[in-house]
């Protein structure tokens, strides 16, 4: 009897875990969450929501009952998101329209990222903002006496993280008109964004008055209300299934399904147009083709995705290009070195050509990564990700912090455990 196929659990997609996380915490009633993410960064969240006054009640069913603050939070609080650079972007802006003293902290190297533009801008905007220390860590004490209607300007570069705290940060201004550039980086989970307020019953719509640079987002006084929500599947915890199932030609089911919206869809999408995969369902088979030129894929889209290519493109026989990778620095940790040693473990070599890394191809070679010391992810969830693939074809491969992967997928090592390859069984 054929074995059936190993059935993969995703968690809850986290990006939408942490917006509906949020605007059920300021709505006006109890909504009721399922499919909520259960790693760090929306654990850390909920803390931080927790102390502005939302109650969060787990129930039976795994679903969680979200019993929201009707509005801005006031008062003295203080908060704090450990690494959590999404949870960071969409406070700041939450509680700058609010009423009191704020003060958000989390880890030195989460503060060290770039969140200046977001900053600058919301100080224009009126609220008063200063680095401080507090109980040891680094972070911003935010002065709020509300944010204004009428224009915000754009932030001056930087993640499309700004843009969606401002965007959920703006229900309380009478009406706002927010100004977003030409090249919105990541513009998908901006997308996310917007269907996170429609379901929590905001609007948002584009004007037909654009500004000298881009596009203007018109928001209405339209504060979030209670609702069910259903958080779908994370399509970036699933990349690094897929990248296993084309290395290791096999077949895994992968559910729960994810949203076409999101960034990382798409490029799965290009996985399975350029031929490598086909799916039926929740069914997803690597199909033996193997492309005779290198793999070209855009980052700017799925930044996160980065890591498991590098995988990928050491197992193609002409590897992979990867666009736009210079975003890969600022995150978690510096990915274009991270990919870089990687790409060495596998026994190839990752080339920084301008703004795109060519990731050199020829399979997976075990013995390099059998002579070299244990893989440092770099405290990045997704680097010791990339690396637990990457095992999966060289079994003597260490990593020395596998622990890192809650951040984002605290089941991770459980579920790739189901596509390691095993020994045959005597009959």
């Amino acid at each position: 009897m054929a074995e059936e196929s190993p059935r993969i659990v995703l968690p809850g997609c986290k990006s939408l875990s942490q917006r509906a996380l949020l605007l059920a915490a300021v709505a006006d009633g109890e909504s009721v969450l399922r499919g909520v993410s259960d790693c760090e960064d929306s654990v850390h969240l909920q803390s931080c929501l927790a102390a502005l006054g939302a109650d969060f009640l787990p129930q039976p069913d795994g679903s969680l009952r979200v019993r929201g603050i009707g509005g801005a939070p006031q008062g003295e609080r203080a908060l704090d998101v450990g690494e959590a650079g999404s949870s960071l972007r969409f406070l700041l802006p939450l509680c700058a329209a609010g009423q009191g003293s704020f003060v958000i902290t989390g880890t030195p190297r989460l503060i060290s990222r770039p969140h200046g533009p977001l900053l600058d801008t919301l100080r224009e905007l009126g609220a008063g903002i200063e680095e401080v220390e507090h109980a040891g860590r680094p972070g911003f004490r935010i002065t709020a006496s509300g944010l204004p209607a009428g224009t915000w300007p754009a932030p001056r570069g930087g993640s499309s993280q700004y843009w969606s705290g401002l965007a959920m940060a703006a229900a309380w201004s009478g009406g706002v008109e927010l100004e977003l550039p030409a090249e919105l980086p990541s513009r998908g989970y901006f997308e996310l964004t917007l269907e996170a307020l429609r379901a929590f019953g905001g609007d948002a719509a584009w004007s037909e008055h654009p500004h000298a640079s881009g596009s203007t987002l018109h928001l209405p006084s339209c504060a979030p209300q209670a609702r069910v929500f259903q958080v779908p599947g994370d399509p970036s915890g699933a990349t690094f299934f897929l990248v296993a199932l084309v290395a290791l030609q096999t077949e895994a089911e992968l559910s729960p399904d994810w949203s076409g919206l999101h960034p990382e869809a798409g490029l799965l999408q290009c996985l399975l147009e350029a031929g490598l995969l086909e799916r039926v369902g929740q069914r997803w088979m690597a199909t033996g083709f193997l492309p005779s030129a290198p793999l070209e894929l855009h980052l700017d889209p799925a930044p996160d995705a980065g890591p498991a290519l590098a995988v990928l493109g050491a197992f193609l026989p002409q590897g992979l290009i990867m666009h736009g990778v210079e975003r890969l620095r600022a995150k978690e940790s510096d990915r274009v070195h991270g990919v870089q040693r990687l790409a060495e473990l596998a026994g190839s070599a990752a080339r920084l050509e301008g703004d795109r890394l060519h990731v050199q191809g020829g399979g997976i070679r075990p013995e390099c990564a059998a002579a070299a010391p244990p893989f440092d992810p770099d405290q990045d969830h997704r680097m010791a990700m990339a690396a637990g693939v990457l095992q999966l074809l060289a079994p003597s491969l260490q990593i020395s912090d596998p622990a890192c992967v809650a951040k984002s997928f605290p089941g991770f090592w459980t579920e790739i455990d189901k596509l390691r390859p095993r020994a045959p069984q005597p009959d």
